[in-house]
């Protein structure tokens, strides 16, 4: 188990997978499950992940506080693409496969690559509407996640490198993510173009960005921020 139980996200995500093992076993049935990490990209559906909706923040000119952390980004649809080869591949029965790209990246690298993806796009009109990041320090962090629930599940990851070992993916699948370059140009190609119209709630000061967009832990699945007006 990642996180802390006595978060109800990482508790309820824990819960319900050891549910499926125990039916499965009791009914005698075959399955696979896929733990992804953070989600990145595009998506079609109402629900963004929690990154999506951060980074619609940042390029909308919002300023973000931000907890001391670093992550482990996989995007949505090599995870989707990962969930198919599992389902029609009977080998993968019983089996529990993570996805991930095996590498960690902090607040400040996702923001700097994005800088850099958009320079690339040749939207800089986007680049001069970038506000600093406020980036809360591993005690701070550690304080506030002590006393607010939406960071609490972030405490264990905080102030160090997280990452996903996929190999099992990879050997048996023949699976592997794109780059994290590769996904921030398909989630820019698709919402630049459309003025940014990612389903986000609007919000000043207070207002915490944390939810679930899939995998086993509560945080592994979200991220913890503040944003500013």
């Amino acid at each position: 188990v990642l996180g802390d139980l006595s978060d109800p996200l990482v508790l309820a995500s824990t819960t319900s997978e050891q549910v499926a093992w125990h039916e499965a076993r009791q009914n005698h049935q075959d399955l696979v499950v896929v733990a992804p990490s953070t989600l990145i990209g595009p998506s079609a559906g109402p629900m963004q992940p929690a990154i999506n909706q951060l980074l619609s923040r940042l390029v909308a000119g919002r300023r973000l506080t931000l907890p001391e952390l670093a992550m482990d980004l996989v995007d949505l649809g090599d995870v989707a693409e990962l969930i198919c080869l599992a389902l029609v591949t009977p080998r993968m029965a019983g089996e529990r496969l993570l996805a991930g790209s095996g590498a960690s990246i902090g607040w400040s690298g996702l923001v700097e690559l994005l800088v850099g993806r958009l320079q690339a796009l040749g939207r800089g009109e986007v680049v001069d509407r970038l506000r600093p990041l406020r980036r809360l320090g591993l005690p701070v962090s550690a304080m506030v996640a002590n006393l607010w629930p939406a960071w609490r599940s972030a405490l264990p990851f905080m102030g160090q490198s997280n990452s996903f070992d996929s190999s099992k993916a990879a050997y048996w699948l023949n699976w592997q993510s794109r780059s994290l370059s590769a996904s921030l140009d398909d989630w820019l190609r698709v919402n630049l173009p459309t003025g940014l119209e990612i389903n986000f709630e609007e919000g000043r000061g207070s207002d915490v960005d944390y939810q679930p967009a899939g995998g086993h832990s509560g945080f592994q699945a979200g991220t913890g921020a503040v944003a500013d007006s």
